[in-house]
């Protein structure tokens, strides 16, 4: 069965979705997109942490000073 831009085969009991390459990008960019948006906001309750804090554990971290 074809509609637009995408078509659904049937083989046996294995049903499959073929889409148009361009069609199948954006949809993996749109996921992608929304991975990150809920892995933001799972941080959105995270403590805040100072630059300075952070900026003397690089220091020590890397032997920069």
């Amino acid at each position: 069965m074809k509609t637009g831009s995408y078509s659904i085969e049937v083989k046996g009991n294995n049903p499959f979705v073929v889409l148009d390459l361009k069609r199948y990008r954006l949809l993996l960019e749109r996921i992608e997109d929304m991975k990150d948006r809920l892995a933001i906001r799972g941080r959105a309750n995270d403590e805040d942490i100072p630059w300075e804090d952070t900026e003397k554990k690089l220091i020590n971290k890397f032997n920069l000073k």
